[in-house]
């Protein structure tokens, strides 16, 4: 399943979808699209009634929608404890795709170096590809 608000990355993601899922016009009944996207769905049927859990994360300053639940469904990447806060420091990136990291207040506190930059990136998203990499190092 994917989600998003409803703007110009919805369309493009679901016509890609379309066009891996049905490129011989099948199979379209598998690629389904809220009018307006997500923030139209919350903003009808309200964060605590629907069916969408948690934060809708999105690409700039706010990284999350106003709207939602105040369901905690993330984990912090370091000790796995609920968190769903991209907003408690530093910026934290996998060291090797770049991958937005969730880390906790108190795994923030470890002594991680930062960047000129300004974000954390000594840590690993876990992905199998990052993985290798810095083991065949």
């Amino acid at each position: 399943m994917m989600y998003c608000t409803g703007g110009v990355r919805c369309e493009r993601a679901s016509a890609y979808l379309l066009s891996k899922l049905a490129p011989e016009g099948g199979g379209r009944d598998q690629v389904f699209q809220l009018a307006g996207g997500i923030h139209n769905y919350l903003k009808t049927v309200g964060p605590e009634d629907g069916y969408f859990n948690g934060k809708n994360f999105v690409f700039d300053k706010r990284r999350f929608e106003p709207m939602h639940d105040h369901k905690v469904l993330g984990r912090c990447h370091n000790c796995e404890e609920p968190h769903d806060d991209y907003d408690t420091g530093a910026e934290c990136r996998c060291k090797e795709c770049r991958l937005l990291l969730l880390l906790c207040a108190t795994c923030r506190q470890k002594d991680w170096p930062v960047s000129k930059s300004g974000s954390i990136e000594e840590l690993l998203c876990g992905g199998d590809s990052c993985l290798q990499k810095n083991t065949t190092r």
